[in-house]
């Protein structure tokens, strides 16, 4: 079992209790949507990985592993993630530590969906005319943030 299990059992418990209705399904979604960068882990690697955050919140200081700790494996790309992820940044356009490599870096770490979900994505962003290929759908998805970024900027000029 992974941690993109727990994910999904997470927000299929916060949607049961009507997300959006009260603070638990609220804690819930988010709480889902926090573990995205361990999805790949095993559920024993993330319970180590807290084991060594409460140490580290109660004591100050960390212990040494014993053992060498698992390369960590790429994260599981999803379709939802990425239009969060989009959401995410388009939101925080203003936000001059939003950094042009940060959004390709972001958006284009998605390249292993499929094209179908890639224009999936696009048009539930509201981007109407979506290309037919891969690469220029993520860069669709780049330019996306960035024309909000560029109004945001030329608004404070």
């Amino acid at each position: 079992m992974t941690v993109a299990d727990l994910q999904k059992y997470f927000r299929a418990l916060a949607e049961v209790m009507g997300a959006g209705r009260g603070p638990a399904a609220k804690d819930l979604a988010d709480a889902a949507d926090r573990l995205g960068p361990f999805a790949a882990s095993s559920v024993a690697e993330f319970a180590a990985l807290l084991e060594l955050a409460r140490e580290y919140r109660d004591t100050g200081r960390l212990t040494p592993p014993t053992a060498p700790l698992p390369s960590p494996k790429p994260q599981q790309k999803d379709p939802a993630g990425l239009t969060r992820l989009v959401r995410g940044h388009y939101a925080r356009a203003n936000d001059p530590s939003l950094t042009r490599e940060q959004v390709e870096r972001d958006i284009n770490g998605h390249d292993k969906l499929t094209v179908a979900a890639l224009t999936g994505v696009a048009k539930e962003l509201g981007i109407l005319d979506v290309p037919k290929k891969k690469p220029e759908i993520l860069r669709a998805l780049v330019r996306y943030v960035m024309d909000r970024k560029g109004a945001a900027v030329r608004a404070d000029a």
